[in-house]
């Protein structure tokens, strides 16, 4: 494999992989992103079997092929070399990786690309379009709330349904309560997708910046968010979310009852 690409277009394909790619100690590939060619792009690949991402960038290529390689070593190399505009290649060789630009040059050993995990294509069965900065607010409005701790895998989470107006964020440690509501057009099927908290965060940490519109598929246990360049699949929890609506009103009851009891001691 031989290609020509933008150094700041693969630095920014990196920084939106290099996290999901990480140590594993029985698994060591899972710390490489595995960067593809096509007619005239590659995907630069990455997973840790519970999420993955592909992010697809244009580039020359000279010769076809396929090469895992360490993330984060890739992602060092390429924030220490000097951002001058020049194109970087990359070329394949009994396994080595060279990378060179304009004034520097280094050598990688890369990873078995047939070692990599594949990242599977989401089979919807629902689906809806929204911009990916409303969709990663939603999520940023909610996190926070949602239990740290994966005993309750449902809880540990952040749940999102639909109403009549849109989309409806939720989440809950069983002692705090958060929900956001946006308001989306045209959502005629009810949604109810449980996505695990850290999956969640990295949806914001990927397009939270985005004003692309997404497509977000889902069936009953994956979900996959979809733009011009960027595919991220994720798992979800299966099981129910608490009906905390149901909760609310039972607890507004119990406090309204409290207070008439005091109010009638108090009085006589």
């Amino acid at each position: 494999m031989i290609i020509e690409c933008s150094k700041d277009k693969l630095r920014t394909a990196l920084v939106q992989t290099e996290k999901v790619a990480n140590k594993n100690l029985s698994l060591p590939i899972l710390e490489a992103v595995l960067i593809e060619t096509k007619e005239k792009s590659i995907l630069v690949k990455a997973t840790n079997l519970d999420i993955g991402v592909e992010v697809e960038i244009p580039a020359k290529i000279e010769r076809k092929g396929s090469v895992a390689i360490s993330a984060s070593l890739l992602n060092s190399y390429i924030n220490a070399t000097q951002d001058d505009g020049s194109p970087v290649k990359l070329s394949v060789n009994a396994g080595n990786v060279s990378i060179t630009d304009k004034k520097s040059s280094a050598i990688i050993k890369g990873f078995p690309v047939d070692d990599f995990p594949i990242i599977p294509r989401v089979e919807k069965e629902q689906s809806f379009m929204i911009t990916g900065r409303a969709f990663s607010a939603g999520i940023k409005s909610v996190s926070f709330s949602a239990s740290i701790s994966d005993m309750k895998p449902e809880i540990s989470s952040v749940y999102i349904t639909n109403d009549n107006n849109g989309l409806v964020f939720a989440s809950t440690d069983s002692f705090r309560l958060a929900e956001k509501k946006i308001d989306v057009p045209n959502i005629n099927d009810d949604i109810s997708i449980i996505v695990p908290f850290k999956n969640a965060n990295e949806i914001t940490r990927i397009f939270g910046d985005s004003d692309d519109i997404l497509e977000v598929g889902f069936n009953k246990n994956q979900l996959y968010l979809s733009s011009d360049n960027t595919y991220f699949t994720s798992r979800l929890v299966p099981g129910v979310f608490p009906d905390y609506k149901e909760n609310e009103c039972h607890h507004f009851k119990e406090r309204f009852s409290r207070c008439l009891k005091s109010l009638k001691c108090f009085f006589g």
